[in-house]
């Protein structure tokens, strides 16, 4: 089986969606609040369990990832230009 990869920011918007916070859910769901910030930031994974029944993956499958977000419409793979004004300074 293969595994489903979703952004830590991702993972903590649809908590927050689905409970209003990250708080909330912890307490709703009986978990320490520090065990899913633990879980998120890739330190500890005694959590994983119930953050991937809440998300709908199994928990041997759930990866967090931790990345940089590239921008809204923009292509992360093309070099950045310099803008015109300091192009012609160089």
């Amino acid at each position: 089986m293969g595994s489903t990869a979703i952004h830590r920011e991702d993972v903590k918007a649809i908590l927050r969606k689905r409970y209003g916070s990250v708080r909330a859910f912890s307490s709703a769901r009986g978990v320490n609040g520090q065990q899913v910030r633990d879980l998120l930031r890739g330190k500890s994974g005694k959590a994983r369990a119930v953050v991937a029944t809440e998300l709908g993956v199994e928990p041997d499958q759930l990866v967090i990832t931790q990345g940089k977000l590239p921008l809204c419409g923009s292509d992360s793979s093309k070099p950045a230009r310099t803008h015109r004004l300091n192009g012609a300074a160089k």
